[in-house]
């Protein structure tokens, strides 16, 4: 569900920025913030999301996102960032019967390098399964782009509007590092992986989506403390 929703926004806010021949091009913010308040889609919609996440922990009770989008391509989003996941979370699995050090309690440091190393072995093991399936989403690492940037602002959401009702905050584990580290580490990854001419294209992609990515994310860092700090009604008004 969580994968299903955000992969819609990203579709929505991907829509209004393609070229008229439909390619990937990086846009400034105020071309993004232009295009985003002339479509009127995509942005409201995150910040929904973001809200929802912020007071439930969950999008299970998130309002349905009307699939009149591109269809192509949030399946090919979609399927990209849950192949990631699932492709991290086995990494795990591998770390842990491979390496003696990913054994029993880690400390900090251990912590913070088996987490970039599962990163990094997703995005392997995801690019091989997306070449296969010919998701170019997939095969450059948009889907754990767009999932860790999904989580960042979602995780924000959640600990602003803690705050906001006096509750104790989730304390992240020891050592683990943030969604923006781990984004500065796959860029860094991806740019040995894709270092020849010829993967032009494949950086001119991600550098689409992680701009689109982090704009969007910004803009809901300056919105979501006037919605999120009022009453647990006016919160909930605020999801019709």
């Amino acid at each position: 569900m969580f994968a299903s929703c955000w992969a819609k926004v990203y579709t929505l806010l991907a829509t209004p920025m393609f070229d008229r021949d439909r390619a990937l091009r990086r846009r400034t913010p105020e071309e993004f913030m232009s295009a985003q308040c002339e479509s009127g889609q995509g942005l409201q919609r995150a910040a929904k999301l973001a809200a929802v996440y912020a007071e439930f922990g969950t999008l299970a009770c998130a309002e349905r996102i009307p699939l009149n989008l591109d269809i192509a391509h949030w399946v090919d989003v979609l399927w990209a960032m849950e192949c990631f996941v699932l492709a991290h979370e086995y990494a795990h699995i591998v770390a842990h019967q491979l390496t003696l050090k990913a054994r029993g309690q880690l400390n900090a440091a251990a912590v913070r390098e088996l987490e970039f190393f599962c990163d990094r072995l997703g995005f392997v093991l995801s690019r091989l399964a997306a070449r296969k399936e010919k998701n170019f989403a997939g095969t450059i690492g948009i889907g754990a782009l767009l999932f860790l940037r999904a989580i960042e602002i979602s995780e924000y959401a959640r600990d602003l509007r803690c705050r906001g009702k006096g509750e104790r905050l989730s304390e992240p584990a020891s050592g683990h590092p943030t969604c923006g580290e781990r984004i500065n580490a796959l860029r860094a990854f991806l740019g040995e992986v894709f270092h020849s001419d010829r993967h032009l294209a494949v950086v001119e992609a991600w550098g689409f989506y992680d701009s689109l990515s982090s704009e969007t994310n910004e803009f809901l860092r300056r919105f979501l403390p006037r919605v999120l700090a009022g009453p647990r009604g006016q919160l909930r008004s605020s999801r019709a």
